[in-house]
């Protein structure tokens, strides 16, 4: 075969092996780098090392690996389990195809839906940030005024009480007469009560008035209900008023928290969304269908978790790890890839790589874990 040799037919399959390539024993296991090809007919042909002929052993179905009479034929079995198996994945991929479609057409109706509401959401936030500016801008000119109030109160407060501690010094000084360090100013102040009590004496002698005389009548003074009533109404209108325009600067600042309150879950809302827009889906958007699904299998004493765009987990009764967290497709959207899991004791983070096949039904069929330290 290799062009190297030129052997007489009868050398073919004579148990010797005289080309270097194993060419001249296909039939045989003479040569250790040769090969032998099973035509098995009715299933499918196979080639196999020329080691493992007549080792005993039936390799091809239709049993020329070893010598006749050893092995039965069974190839036309084969080939109907084979063709049988064959022509269900073909319905299976046949409908996985359908969902497929789907899929896609779905994917095309959700895209549109959700760029349309991110729109309508970027012009509520717009608007909405237009708002949150006005009102803070009102409840910032409320918060001067208050804060202007509250000086001006505290230093009202403090005029008043540097007034009454003035008035208090100078009721300490003439309480119980004057006094005085000069003695010439103490004989002055002697004239000046003896003046003083002179003057009452002669107001005290002149007569009464004249019978028939008319007298200046002068108006009643309010009484001291009246006086009283005066200044409460005066007090009820002041409070009323101070409470009218309390409640004003309350609603002045709850609007404001409300419109920041909507606007923090409007851009909250919008980044999800944004975010969700810029998902790799796949070819046609497929991949969907799968956003936020969660799959779990159970592996002897584990349950593994799968979510889609999020994380994976190993979990044993209350206890779970993390296997990592979502980091894209491999290999043309084949396999999926989760990294940045927990730190192994004596080791690196742990990852899962989940390759996928084309099927009628979402699910994770199966885990192995070659190295649970790894």
């Amino acid at each position: 075969m290799d062009g190297l040799l030129t052997i007489p037919r009868d050398h073919l399959n004579d148990n010797y092996c005289d080309c270097y390539d194993g060419s001249d024993e296909p039939g045989t296991s003479a040569c250790s780098n040769g090969s032998f090809y099973c035509r098995n007919r009715g299933h499918l042909p196979l080639r196999l090392n020329a080691s493992m002929v007549d080792d005993l052993l039936c390799d091809c179905c239709d049993g020329t690996d070893e010598r006749d009479g050893l092995c039965r034929n069974t190839c036309l079995e084969a080939g109907a389990a084979a063709r049988a198996e064959l022509q269900q994945w073909a319905a299976t991929a046949a409908q996985g195809e359908q969902l497929r479609e789907a899929y896609a057409k779905a994917w095309a109706q959700r895209e549109v839906q959700w760029t349309s509401e991110l729109k309508q959401l970027e012009a509520d936030v717009a608007q909405k940030s237009k708002l949150v500016s006005y009102w803070q801008g009102k409840k910032t000119a409320v918060e001067t005024e208050e804060r202007l109030e509250r000086e001006g109160a505290e230093a009202a407060r403090a005029a008043h009480e540097a007034v009454a501690a003035a008035a208090a010094a100078a009721s300490n000084l003439t309480e119980g007469g004057s006094w005085t360090h000069d003695p010439e100013a103490v004989g002055e102040i002697a004239e000046e009560q003896e003046a003083e009590a002179a003057a009452q004496e002669a107001e005290s002698e002149q007569p009464d008035a004249a019978v028939g005389e008319v007298e200046e009548v002068q108006p009643a003074k309010p009484g001291v209900w009246g006086s009283f009533r005066a200044a409460l109404a005066k007090a009820m209108g002041f409070l009323k008023a101070a409470g009218t325009q309390a409640q004003q600067r309350q609603h002045i600042k709850d609007t404001f928290v409300e419109h920041q309150r909507a606007l923090t879950e409007l851009t909250s809302t919008m980044a999800a969304l944004s975010r969700k827009l810029g998902l790799d889906f796949g070819p046609s958007g497929v991949f969907s269908e799968l956003l936020d699904r969660c799959f779990t299998v159970q592996v002897e004493k584990y349950t593994y978790e799968v979510c889609m765009y999020g994380e994976a987990r190993q979990k044993e009764g209350a206890a779970s790890t993390s296997l990592g967290s979502w980091r894209g497709f491999e290999d043309g959207h084949s396999a999926l890839l989760f990294d940045g899991g927990q730190q192994c004791w004596n080791g690196p983070q742990r990852s899962m790589r989940v390759s996928l096949q084309c099927g009628v039904e979402e699910k994770l069929a199966n885990v192995s874990e070659p190295n649970r330290r790894h």
